[in-house]
């Protein structure tokens, strides 16, 4: 099946489904939708992954304090409310028409949508993940077939990305790690304890 639907350019993948294809009625709602808004570019659904984030951490989302970042020693925030986490994407810039679905439950946020790029979907987990009382993100994102999986890192003391670079076994600068977090990071000392930030997969 896979190799069927690889097969098919987006920008046909209309006629194609129109054309009586048997093994078309398998092809999920959400792929096809994903490859038809993908152009001339063939995008893959991936499954539903977990990311993990540290609930005391983040920024505070509402409020007096709002934009903040919430301190690991205070009580455990609230639990955000759809409009703060709109309002996460908004303040860094990231387009909602590629987010079709946000769902909250508990202090889990349900994402589901499409990014043109492994940084750009990285955003939309971390921008979610990274408010104060979150705790997980599930995310069913569609991309560019060979985009690389997210590689995601928890800041435990360290105060700079330069710092974070130098304890990592990968071979890579605060510069490169900066490039990777914006604009969520818009300084090497713009991180905090509890952070979730992306590491470089781009070649």
């Amino acid at each position: 099946m896979p190799g069927h639907f690889l097969a098919v350019g987006a920008r046909k993948l209309r006629n194609h489904f129109n054309s009586g294809c048997a093994n078309c009625p398998e092809l999920s709602f959400a792929f096809f939708r994903a490859l038809l808004k993908g152009s001339n570019t063939l995008f893959r659904v991936s499954s539903m992954k977990i990311y993990r984030f540290n609930p005391k951490a983040g920024r505070i989302g509402e409020g007096s304090l709002e934009g903040l970042v919430q301190s690991l020693d205070a009580p455990l925030p609230p639990k955000p409310g759809e409009s703060v986490i709109k309002r996460a994407f908004k303040r860094f810039g990231l387009a909602q028409m590629h987010m079709s679905h946000l769902v909250i439950d508990d202090r889990t946020i349900y994402l589901r949508g499409k990014a043109d790029s492994a940084k750009e979907r990285d955003q939309m987990i971390l921008a979610a993940g990274n408010v104060a009382g979150v705790s997980a993100v599930e995310a069913e994102i569609a991309v560019p077939a060979g985009t690389p999986d997210p590689e995601f890192l928890e800041i435990k003391t360290s105060k700079t990305l330069d710092e974070v670079a130098d304890k990592l076994p990968q071979d890579v600068t605060g510069d490169e790690l900066l490039d990777a977090n914006q604009p969520l990071v818009t300084s090497k000392d713009d991180i905090y304890p509890g952070q979730t930030i992306r590491l470089p997969t781009e070649n």
